[in-house]
Formats: C-alpha cells, structure tokens, sequence
C-alpha cells in the first residue's frame, strides 16, 4: 500500500468524541499528527463524512475542538481523519505535543 501522508504520526491512545449530522459517537484514537488522526470506532462512517471532533491528553495536550473529515477506511473497523479548519492555537498545542 502507498502510504502518503502529509505529517509524521506519533502514537496516541485517547477518548475522541465525533459529531455526524446529528449523531455523537466515541472512539479511542490509536495515532496522531498536525492534520490527523487514525480512530477506531465500533461503526463505520462512509469516505467524507463531515465530523466535527473533540479530544486531548492533559495537561500535555489541552482539549482540541476541530472539524474534520473521513479520509479513508482501514481494516478493524479504523477511519483515518483529516482535521479541517484548526485553530492557530490547537495546531500549536498538537505542535508542541508532538515535538
């Protein structure tokens, strides 16, 4: 497989909350970098679906609210998301954890 992504990934093991339409789930990530994340979740959601997400680790790692969107289904029921519309100031918090 290709892998083509636009920022290293670190491992990150976290509760993520996402936001589909009207629909909430909760997934636990399983890696993380500046423009996304892999998150398992018990239910699959289709390639660009819009999410809105929220997430973090502190104190390391303050709550991060971002919008998102699915970018590909991996096997084990994983979706790979990209973050859409960070702030300045959680991209600096994802910078600064990541370092």
């Amino acid at each position: 497989m290709n892998e083509q992504r636009s920022a290293p990934r670190r491992e990150f093991f976290s509760d993520v909350v996402l936001g589909a339409g009207h629909a909430h789930y909760v997934g636990q990530s399983e890696n993380l970098s500046e423009s996304g994340m892999l998150v398992k979740m018990k239910r699959d959601l289709p390639v660009g679906t819009e999410l809105k997400m929220a997430f973090g680790h502190p104190p390391r790692l303050p709550m991060v609210q971002t919008a998102a969107v699915v970018r590909r289904q991996a096997p084990g029921e994983r979706l790979g998301v990209a973050f859409r519309g960070i702030s300045e100031s959680d991209r600096g918090a994802l910078r600064s954890y990541l370092e």
